[in-house]
């Protein structure tokens, strides 16, 4: 368990992992420079309450930053995520906010899987599919610029689309569910 720590400026290669949290609360990873090739740069699993800021991310692996299994509360600020399978993927977590994030040439952009109440805003999200949340819910996205072959699917109940703009060949917005919220989107 690590508790109050600070990851800054380091540059990281060539590792299977670029920095791993298990177990951790109230840490600042900032200003880093991880470049993997076989998993995730940033890995959360049980962490919660600990900020991300201004990290550059690059992979040919699995993805940017993975942030399962109870790790709440996290905020994810200006962070670049280029390349991999999915740039942000949130499994069974809460309350967590990505904002002002460049996510691209991702097969996926952002993933949420059984995640509630995450925010997503501002952000600049590229990939084949821009967004996908499986079995989400109250989540919130806004703001956002979104391009992909498919923009946003959406399958949960009482989640809010507001002010996006979605370029897309096949399907801009795909939902399923109920009361979800689609608000002054182009």
């Amino acid at each position: 368990d690590v508790e109050r720590s600070r990851g800054l400026g380091m540059c990281i290669r060539d590792s299977t992992y670029g920095i791993y949290l298990r177990l951790s609360t109230s840490n600042e990873i900032s200003s880093n420079e991880i470049d993997t090739s076989e998993y995730s740069q940033v890995l959360l699993i049980g962490s919660s309450n600990n900020e991300l800021r201004d990290n550059k991310c690059l992979t040919d692996g699995k993805g940017g930053i993975y942030i399962g299994s109870d790790s709440n509360s996290n905020t994810i600020v200006s962070d670049s995520y280029e390349g991999g399978d999915a740039g942000v993927v949130v499994i069974a977590s809460r309350n967590n906010r990505i904002s002002d994030c460049s996510i691209n040439g991702s097969e996926v952009g952002v993933y949420v899987v059984y995640g509630t109440n995450n925010i997503l805003e501002s952000c600049i999200v590229n990939g084949d599919t821009g967004i996908q949340v499986d079995s989400g819910d109250g989540n919130v996205i806004r703001d956002c610029v979104v391009e992909g072959s498919y923009g946003v699917v959406l399958d949960g109940d009482e989640n809010t689309l507001t002010n996006l703009r979605v370029s897309s060949i096949y399907r801009a917005v795909d939902i399923e569910g109920s009361r979800n919220v689609v608000e002054a989107s182009t």
